[in-house]
Formats: structure tokens, C-alpha cells, sequence
């Protein structure tokens, strides 16, 4: 006799449209980067189909605080080898000038360590925000990030990096920040916001040789396509400007010069610093 009742299964979604959902989770604006982490290691726990995808996604950028996470993370990575491949952008985001700044150790902390990292974003706190968390009893902020003599050389290991962004960081000196950017030699897209330096000092040979008259002229940075320069001193602006090669098309900067404070985001909208744009063809 015929079943009149067959049984049937429910319809399932395909994997591939299940990956498209995992990915539109992530959103590496920090407003919202931390339900997104939350929401995409919930995914992980859906089922073993979604482990992958939501793993991968959830190590693509990295959000890190402090020195003490960054070395939590280092001991991840090492326990789980294969987690290295997934991580393309890096954020520190925190207290930068102190004395164990997470952004002057992370070069030897992660050193070999993220074959992939190709986004390296690096972010002072509000003023704000530091009311709201303060540092651990005996640490004091520092006029300015504690960049040491050899920090360029250990960053050159990080030369695959393509984009780095710099957020309301200090430095000691303008020619420091030149022989920070000379440690990324190959870097195709910089962006400078609110960054400052105590006093000009003394500029690295690179950027002396290839302001210079010179012949043949080597520019600095040769690599550089893109820069964006948003509150930055105009004698250093220039300076970085005319070092650079015919290899830039993309140049902005804020005119006039005046800092605009970080507006809200909500999602689906974009919220932007009028700067003066301009493009060039590159020879």
C-alpha cells in the first residue's frame, strides 16, 4: 500500500550561502567590533560546516589592548599554528605611550608569527576613554611612544604589511616617525591622523637624500601609493610630501589644518574628515 504521509526533511541551506552570512557578521569598526567577535564565536559553535568559515573570520582582524593580551595571543598562536594563516589586520588599540607599549613590542612579540598580516592599525584612546579606564597603579603615561633604536629593523620583518595607520600617536621626534615608516620600506598605503612629534630632530638619511637636489634622486618610501594626512603639523607634512616618489596617485590632507573630533557611526553609514584630494597619475 502507497504512503499517503512520506516523510521529508526540512530544507537546509547550502554551505556556500551559510559562509556568505558568517561573513557579513564581522565589522572591524570598533564600535562595533565586539559584538561582532561575540556573535561570529557563537557561529563556530553552530555546527562543524560553520567552524571553518566562522574561525577564519573571527582571527581575520584582531583587536588587542595591551602588552599582556598581545602575549596571551603570541601563546594562541603558537599552541595553534594553523590560526597565523587567518590573521590579516592587527589592531592595537589602547594606552601607546608607556613604557610597555604594545606598540613598540610587538614587533618582537609576534615576530614570525603572522605570515599574512597585511593591515597594521595602531590607536592612542581618547582622552575620554582613559578617564574611564586608567592604568595599573605605578604605570604613568609617557610624553611620547618609546621608540628605541632598533624598532625599525625588527618592524622590517613585518614587510609584507601593505596598509598601516597611525591614530593620535606622539612621537619623539619627526625624523623618529621617518625612521619608523623606513622600516616598512614597501609599504603601498599610509595614513596619518592626529600624529605629532615633540620636537622636528634630526631627519634619517633616506628622507635627507631624497629631499635633496641629488642625482639620480631615490625617493622614500618608494612603494607608496596612497597617503592620508589628517591634523599633522604642515612642516612635517611637507617634509614627508616632498620625500616621496612619482609611485603616489592618492594624496589627502585636511585644509585647513584643524583636528574635527571622530564622529559616530551607525551601521550602513560612513562618516568622514573633509580633507583636500587630490590624484595623480602615476609614471
Amino acid at each position: 500500500m502507497e504512503d499517503r504521509h512520506p516523510i521529508t526533511r526540512p530544507p537546509r541551506l547550502s554551505i556556500e550561502l551559510c559562509e556568505h552570512v558568517i561573513d557579513a557578521v564581522y565589522d572591524y569598526y570598533y564600535q562595533f567590533i565586539v559584538e561582532s567577535l561575540a556573535t561570529l564565536s557563537k557561529c563556530t559553535l553552530v555546527c562543524r560546516a560553520w567552524r571553518p568559515r566562522a574561525q577564519m573570520m573571527l582571527f581575520e582582524s584582531v583587536l588587542i589592548g595591551d602588552t599582556a593580551k598581545l602575549h596571551r595571543f603570541a601563546a594562541l598562536l603558537d599552541d595553534s599554528p594553523r590560526l597565523r594563516e587567518y590573521v590579516h589586520r592587527l589592531a592595537l588599540r589602547g594606552y601607546l605611550h608607556i613604557p610597555a607599549s604594545p606598540a613598540v613590542l610587538f614587533p618582537t612579540i609576534m615576530r614570525l608569527r603572522l605570515p599574512n598580516l597585511t593591515h597594521l592599525y595602531l590607536q592612542d584612546i581618547t582622552s575620554k576613554e582613559k578617564l574611564e579606564t586608567s592604568l595599573p597603579k605605578g604605570v604613568k603615561e609617557l610624553p611620547s611612544v618609546p621608540v628605541h633604536p632598533y624598532f625599525p629593523s625588527l618592524l622590517s620583518t613585518f614587510n609584507h604589511v601593505r596598509r598601516l595607520d597611525l591614530v593620535r600617536i606622539r612621537f619623539c621626534s619627526f625624523g623618529d616617525l621617518c625612521r619608523v615608516l623606513s622600516g616598512l620600506s614597501g609599504l603601498p598605503e599610509l595614513s596619518c591622523d592626529n600624529v605629532s612629534w615633540q620636537v622636528f630632530g634630526t631627519l634619517p638619511p633616506g628622507v635627507l637624500k631624497a629631499i635633496s637636489n641629488a642625482h639620480p634622486r631615490k625617493p622614500f618610501l618608494s612603494k607608496l601609493r596612497t597617503l592620508n594626512c589628517y591634523d599633522m603639523d604642515e612642516k612635517g607634512r611637507a617634509t614627508l610630501v616632498a620625500s616621496l616618489g612619482p609611485s603616489v596617485s592618492d594624496l589627502s590632507f585636511t585644509s585647513p589644518n584643524t583636528y574635527l573630533p571622530e564622529l559616530p557611526r551607525h551601521r550602513g553609514h560612513t562618516t568622514g574628515t573633509p580633507a583636500f584630494r587630490t590624484r595623480r597619475k602615476a609614471c
